[in-house]
């Protein structure tokens, strides 16, 4: 007699008339036998991550308050060359970054 309600009984049914494991366990066998070999790309990808995320948290960004009056530093962004910001006074009387303008001889010399 089977008892129906009870889920080892029928997953034990399920996969007996499997032929060969489920997918999901083909992948897991494949990441244990191959680990060594995956490890060091997934670590390069990890610490490729955490650099491009540490830049983008320490580079300034327009809108964010700064100290320095005419102060100018540069925003980085992944792919783009560094924009130049600039710490301007608001009408409100706060300090914040903003984009610098460009000069027009440089500009026009690129």
């Amino acid at each position: 007699m089977m008892i129906v309600n009870d889920p080892l009984t029928l997953a034990r049914t399920l996969l007996s008339g499997l032929s060969e494991a489920p997918p999901v366990w083909k992948t897991q066998d494949y990441v244990r036998r191959h680990w060594p070999t995956l490890r060091v790309p997934a670590l390069g990808i990890a610490i490729g991550a955490a650099l491009f995320l540490a830049v983008r948290a320490v580079s300034p960004h327009p809108g964010q308050s700064c100290d320095r009056l005419g102060y100018v530093t540069e925003e980085w962004q992944l792919g783009m060359s560094p924009r130049p910001l600039i710490c301007s006074a608001t009408l409100d009387g706060d300090l914040r970054y903003g984009r610098a303008i460009a000069d027009e001889k440089k500009t026009a010399q690129q």
